[in-house]
């Protein structure tokens, strides 16, 4: 297959153009927020370590404005100090704990139905300016229904 490298960040693979960025000299954190602000619709997450007030706060800010925010934190990193679940669920964005015994290890954002998120990444700061982490914003519908399938197999009914 045909692959054209644009920049650093950016490369087309057949259509889907993918972004990869690495923290921490990528700023992550001001990425996501950026790429956030653009959501049109909807934006579903599901993470491991969700301890990112700014992100947190942006999701907040999308869902009063209207859009549909949800997300499924894994249950043992919830109750954690600097979890954002509870300020979240408090807002009223409907957020679950994921019911597997298992580590839910997911760090996914689903932006508008195609906006895939995914890497390495947790939301949070030792991700943004500590961890070697890395992440891939994938512009593909069908990439990102496979996210929203698993989505929708681990939020609780």
């Amino acid at each position: 297959s045909e692959m054209c490298i644009r920049d650093r960040y950016y490369v087309k693979i057949q259509d889907t153009p993918v972004n990869v960025y690495f923290s921490p000299e990528d700023s992550i954190e001001r990425i996501l927020l950026k790429r956030l602000r653009k959501a049109k619709a909807c934006v579903r997450f599901m993470a491991y370590s969700f301890t990112s007030a700014p992100l947190a706060e942006e999701l907040i800010r999308l869902h009063k404005k209207g859009l549909s925010v949800s997300g499924i934190f894994e249950k043992a990193g919830a109750n954690a100090k600097y979890s954002q679940y509870i300020k979240m669920k408090l807002e009223g964005i409907p957020v679950y704990l994921d019911t597997n015994p298992a580590s839910m290890h997911h760090k996914v954002m689903i932006i508008d139905d195609e906006i895939l998120v995914t890497g390495s990444y947790n939301f949070s700061k030792g991700a943004d300016r500590k961890n070697d982490e890395n992440i891939l914003i994938i512009a593909d519908r069908d990439i990102a229904g496979r996210y929203i399938e698993e989505f929708e197999r681990l939020k609780p009914r």
